[in-house]
C-alpha cells in the first residue's frame, strides 16, 4: 500500500504563531513537587507496539518524558535503556517502575550500552567505556590502553570485548588488560551480530568480519550509516541520507529499497517481530510485510523520534527523544 502525501515546508520560526487580540492567559498556578513529577512523568519516554508497529503505547511508567535514550538493551526480562540527559535506567518494560544506576559514572550522557550475560557495559561520553556486573549498583573502568576514548558501540563476542570509536574499532582479548586497535578507516557508529558474523556502520559505509572481528572487510561504501542492523540474516543499512538498503546475501549485493515519506530525514532503527519488519524516521513508523521488499508509513508521528527499538516476544519497544527538526511539519 502506498499513500501520497502534500506538505508545506515552512521555517522553524513560524510553526508556533501567535495572536494578542485572540490569546487567552490561563492564571498562574503553583505546582506541588509531586504534580511536577506527576506532570513529568506520562510514560511517553517508552513505548510499546503488540500489532507489529501499527499503533503504539506509552509504556515508560516513571520515566521522565524528557528522556533521551540512545541505546535500549535486553537483560533477561528487563530492559536497559542508555540516555543522553539521566544516564541508565533498569525496569520491566510492562511496569511502571524504573531504577537509576550509574549517578557515579564520570557524566550522565551515555553514548552506548551492551549486556552479555550479568555484564552491562556502558560508554559514557569522551570518557570511555565501563563495566558493571551488579546491575549497575558499582562500576569499573576498561579505558586502560584505549586510545579514543569517545565510544559510540559496543560488543562482545566469544569473550573478546569490541568498541567502535571516532577513529575505528579497539578489542579487547579475555583476560588481557590492553587494548588493540583492528580497524582504523573511520568513525564506528554502531556493531551488530547473528550467526557467527559481525558487521559495523561507519561513516563511510558497512564493514563486516567473519572471524569475530579479527579481519574486515567493506560490504557498501556508498555513504555515511547511521545505523546497521541484521534482521532474518539480512542486513539492512541505515544511510544518513535517509537511503535504506538491504542486502539478503551478506553484503554480496544490496538492493535500494523505496519508500515514503522520507525528505530531510534519516532512518533511526529498525527491528523485527514475529516476521515483521518496522523502522523509524522522522515521519513515524513504517512496516514491512515481505521482509523489508516494500514499505508503508503506518504510524505517522512527528512529535517524538522513536530513536531504538527491542524486541521481547511479539511485542516491540521504541525509546524516543525529542522531534528536533528544522523543517515544518508535514501535514497528511
Amino acid at each position: 500500500m502506498k499513500k501520497i502525501a502534500c506538505w508545506m515546508i515552512v521555517p522553524a520560526f513560524l510553526s508556533v504563531c501567535s495572536s494578542p487580540s485572540n490569546s487567552i492567559s490561563a492564571p498562574s498556578q503553583k505546582m506541588s513537587p509531586e504534580a511536577k513529577s506527576a506532570a513529568l512523568n506520562t510514560g511517553k519516554a517508552l513505548y510499546a507496539s503488540y500489532d507489529f508497529g501499527l499503533t503504539w503505547t506509552p509504556s515508560g511508567g516513571e520515566l521522565p518524558d524528557d528522556a533521551s535514550i540512545e541505546v535500549m538493551e535486553k537483560m533477561g526480562e528487563q530492559l536497559a535503556l542508555a540516555t543522553s540527559n539521566y544516564g541508565l535506567f533498569i525496569g520491566h518494560p510492562e511496569k511502571p517502575v524504573w531504577k537509576r544506576v550509574g549517578q557515579d559514572l564520570p557524566n550522565q550522557k551515555i553514548t552506548a550500552l551492551h549486556i552479555s550475560g550479568a555484564e552491562m557495559y556502558a560508554g559514557v561520553y569522551e570518557a570511555g567505556i565501563f563495566v558493571s556486573k551488579d546491575e549497575g549498583a558499582t562500576w569499573t573502568s576498561l579505558n586502560k590502553g584505549l586510545l579514543d576514548l569517545s565510544v559510540r558501540s559496543i560488543l562482545k563476542v566469544k569473550g573478546t570485548l569490541l568498541v567502535g570509536t571516532n577513529t575505528g574499532i579497539f578489542r579487547l582479548e579475555q583476560g588481557q588488560t590492553r587494548w588493540q586497535k583492528i580497524f582504523s578507516e573511520g568513525q564506528v557508529t554502531s556493531l551488530k551480530t547473528a550467526v557467527g558474523k559481525i558487521v559495523g556502520g561507519t561513516n563511510l559505509g558497512g564493514i563486516f568480519s567473519e572471524d569475530g572481528g579479527n579481519n574486515w572487510r567493506w560490504i557498501i561504501k556508498k555513504g555515511a550509516l547511521h545505523n546497521i542492523s541484521i534482521l532474518s540474516d539480512k542486513i539492512i543499512a541505515m544511510e544518513i541520507s535517509g537511503d535504506l538498503r538491504i542486502s539478503a546475501d551478506w553484503g554480496k549485493t544490496w538492493e535500494l529499497v523505496n519508500y515514503f515519506p522520507r525528505q530531510y530525514s534519516y532512518i533511526y532503527e529498525a527491528a523485527e517481530a514475529a516476521g515483521y519488519f518496522v523502522f523509524s524516521n522522522n515521519y513515524g513508523v513504517h512496516h514491512s510485510e515481505d521482509g523489508g521488499k516494500t514499505w508503508a508509513l503506518v504510524f505517522p508521528n512527528e512529535e517524538t523520534v522513536f530513536y531504538d527499538f527491542q524486541v521481547f516476544g511479539q511485542t516491540i519497544y521504541a525509546g524516543t527523544r525529542g522531534w528536533n527538526e528544522r523543517r515544518g511539519k508535514s501535514r497528511f
